[in-house]
């Protein structure tokens, strides 16, 4: 049956509109001059998005619990005063970044609304120079932490948990209790990143949308520190079931991860196709499993907004997932799914 799902994702897309999740947004020494002074202003100017920014419904999804309103948070707050300095050479920065991801039910659950899917704190260390003038403009290394804040972490614990749900909710069918029992599926795990963003063409944000030659790619590589202590517990529809062996392990579906990126205007249209592909960690069964996102913004214009002379414009996403990771609980579950909403800046 299919699955309808509505999401919300805050965040903040740098420099360039439609950038990566995780490039950095710096001001040149032009920019900050005005601000250079210590202030409210200046402390706020070093914030900026960590994540996507995307509100959207999703059909076909094998998740088939309740409708739910999803959200997520990312940003990230740079430690120094990093500006990009016009001689072109490197600049360095420390940036604290967290990464949340949260499920808002309802009236399905009696201890809702809200069910944690994923949390992602981490400290980075920012190597980075002016993107309008190299290619390859910046690198970084993380020591990351990721959970999904739940409690359950063996197979005991949710037939427990089937248990408790089946009174409460009689009305569901087993295979929806199932569901919900495997949302409090507990998953963690410790790695260290290193990834960097590249450009092909050195230009500004509208050079490149006018560019046919431009894209991005950003790149980050994920090494996990130990074993994620509840990589043992699969997703499966019957915890009675024998372990599957070998037993799915969270480093064997994410660790290697592409994203290649273009921007372009058709129309006086403000677009964008991105492929996002994961892989497993590269010194663990790398290309033994595969997840491919891809993405298609455009930017509606409507119109001025309040008859206040700025335009305005709708800004749509569509998105098709195929592979694993639509949640940490299920990591190692195949779906696919078509997701179509909004995306947005801040």
């Amino acid at each position: 049956m299919n699955a309808f799902r509505t999401t919300f994702i805050i965040g903040l897309f740098s420099p360039v509109v439609f950038a990566q999740p995780q490039s950095i947004q710096f001001q040149t020494q032009e920019q900050a001059a005005p601000h250079s002074e210590a202030g409210p202003e200046r402390a706020l100017m070093r914030f900026a998005q960590w994540g996507r920014n995307e509100i959207f419904a999703e059909y076909g999804s094998s998740v088939t619990s309740e409708n739910h309103f999803d959200a997520a948070l990312g940003f990230r707050y740079l430690l120094t005063s990093t500006t990009l300095k016009s001689d072109g050479k490197w600049d360095w920065t420390v940036a604290l970044s967290y990464q949340g991801d949260f499920d808002f039910f309802a009236s399905s659950r009696e201890s809702g609304p809200v069910v944690t899917t994923r949390h992602n704190p981490a400290l980075t260390y920012i190597r980075v120079r002016d993107p309008k003038q190299h290619s390859w403009s910046s690198w970084y290394f993380s020591v990351e932490h990721e959970s999904n804040g739940q409690t359950s972490n063996d197979p005991q614990d949710l037939a427990e948990q089937v248990e408790i749900l089946t009174p409460d909710e009689g009305s569901l069918p087993q295979s929806e209790i199932f569901e919900m029992a495997q949302q409090t599926i507990s998953r963690a795990n410790n790695f260290i990143g290193l990834g960097g963003y590249f450009q092909s063409v050195t230009t500004d944000e509208e050079g490149c949308r006018n560019d046919l030659r431009c894209f991005s790619i950003q790149t980050k590589l994920r090494f996990q520190l130990g074993i994620g202590r509840e990589d043992g517990i699969p997703y499966r529809n019957d915890f009675t079931d024998p372990m599957p062996q070998p037993i799915p392990q969270l480093k064997h579906y994410q660790g290697t991860q592409v994203i290649i990126a273009k921007p372009f205007d058709l129309g006086g249209i403000r677009q964008s196709l991105e492929l996002d592909y994961q892989t497993g960690q590269l010194a663990d069964k790398p290309f033994s499993s595969h997840t491919f996102d891809f993405r298609y913004f455009i930017d509606v214009p409507v119109g001025h907004l309040f008859n206040k002379g700025k335009d305005f414009a709708i800004p749509i996403v569509v998105r098709y997932h195929h592979g694993y990771l639509e949640e940490l609980y299920m990591f190692s579950k195949r779906t696919s799914f078509f997701a179509v909403g909004f995306h947005a800046r801040y």
